[in-house]
């Protein structure tokens, strides 16, 4: 059976937590950000690989159902945790629509962080307002 992207062997283990989006809403231009608090649980110190990606819940033309677009590799010691900011600009949620141009349409994305693009481990959905 095939691992999924993202996928890494640790020997610790990691928890996810405080997924937090600075707008619910965005209009067209604007920036905004999502952070995620990562903790080591496990016994060992142990990297991470955390990732984020979208899902353009309903597009004009067919997208991807998973998108990584960005990730951080971090170090944490046993017990401790970091708070991750990821920023989302406008690049990032556009798309080629059938034309051939790269646009950006109103509505809703989901914001998935986790460790692989099978463990996903919080959501969120942020909003593009129409122009």
């Amino acid at each position: 059976m095939p691992l999924p992207f993202g996928f890494g062997l640790s020997y610790t283990r990691f928890a996810y937590s405080d997924l937090k989006l600075a707008q619910n809403t965005l209009k067209a231009g604007e920036k905004t950000w999502v952070e995620v608090t990562v903790e080591n649980t496990g016994s060992y110190d142990g990297e991470e690989v955390v990732q984020l990606y979208l899902r353009d819940e309903l597009a004009t033309v067919v997208r991807p159902l998973l998108e990584l677009k960005a990730f951080k590799r971090i170090f944490l010691r046993s017990g401790q945790k970091q708070t991750l900011r990821f920023d989302i600009d406008p690049e990032m949620l556009q798309m080629w629509n059938s034309n051939n141009e790269r646009v950006l349409e109103a509505g809703d994305f989901r914001i998935m962080v986790g460790a692989s693009s099978k463990d996903l481990r919080l959501k969120t959905t942020l909003t593009v307002l129409p122009q």
